[in-house]
């Protein structure tokens, strides 16, 4: 079995923001839930490491 150190396990509970956006039927829930895997994207494609190189001999 995996053991996870201390500093690295999750919190159970979660925090009231995403409580309300993901148990609630408020406007702002509803829009949030309609429009999570855009966001997830956004996040995902915002947070990925990438490090660049210019092609070799494209200098004088």
């Amino acid at each position: 079995q995996l053991k996870i150190p201390q500093s690295l396990q999750i919190n159970p509970e979660a925090p009231d923001l995403f409580k309300e956006i993901l148990c609630t039927n408020s406007q702002e829930a509803k829009n949030y839930q309609q429009q999570i895997r855009e966001y997830n994207a956004a996040l995902a494609f915002a947070s990925m490491g990438a490090e660049i190189k210019a092609p070799l001999g494209t200098c004088p």
